[in-house]
């Protein structure tokens, strides 16, 4: 159970006995297993010993969120939802104002979110000139853009995205652009000249 998730599930756990039976759990499994490596199992066949052996289940071995948890209201996600919309329907980009209050990981759900997943050139200028995207020093965003405009022939990323994959190693930035930049002739070209210069650069 990685990270977020992770924490969510005690959380849940927490709000399901109380927090005074939670924090007597975790003293006594820390005080049973301090010094211990401690499986998966383990834990589950611990956990299922004051909450529901479903319940933990579900936590534990369904991908992403358990189905059977209610939705958290988030007034953020609504926020940019109907920046989504607007951008979606009636190609309205949102306002400078709109954007500075954005963070990373609302911008990366924008540019996730917006549809069609083939805008105009037109589109990703106006785009650009509120979020500042071709700029940005975000690897996550940065990556999420070129995804977007890069199979558009988008002249700014075009020029940086090259610096880019030749600045960062890791693969879940570096091949999503250099597949983006093959669609289409010129970014084709790009990206081999690119890689032969710096193939150095990358391990096996």
């Amino acid at each position: 159970v990685p990270y977020i998730k992770g924490a969510l599930f005690l959380y849940a756990v927490e709000e399901k006995i109380g927090k005074k039976k939670f924090d007597e759990f975790l003293n006594l499994h820390f005080q049973k297993n301090k010094f211990k490596s401690v499986s998966t199992q383990q834990v589950e066949d611990e956990l299922s010993k004051i909450v529901d052996k479903q319940f933990v289940s579900d936590w534990i071995h369904q991908t992403y969120l358990p189905e059977s948890i209610p939705a958290t209201p988030s007034t953020i996600i609504e926020n940019v939802n109907v920046l989504v919309k607007n951008f979606n329907d009636t190609k309205t980009t949102p306002t400078q104002e709109q954007a500075a209050d954005l963070t990373s990981k609302d911008r990366c759900y924008f540019l996730e979110s917006i549809t069609p997943k083939d805008p105009s050139v037109d589109q990703l200028e106006k785009l650009d000139s509120v979020f500042h995207f071709s700029s940005t020093k975000d690897p996550e965003v940065l990556t999420l853009w070129y995804k977007l405009s890069l199979p558009k022939s988008y002249g700014p990323t075009f020029q940086t995205a090259p610096t880019f994959v030749t600045s960062v190693g890791r693969g879940k930035y570096v091949r999503p652009i250099y597949d983006a930049l093959m669609k289409t002739k010129k970014g084709e070209q790009i990206a081999k000249a690119t890689y032969e210069q710096h193939k150095s650069f990358y391990g096996p």
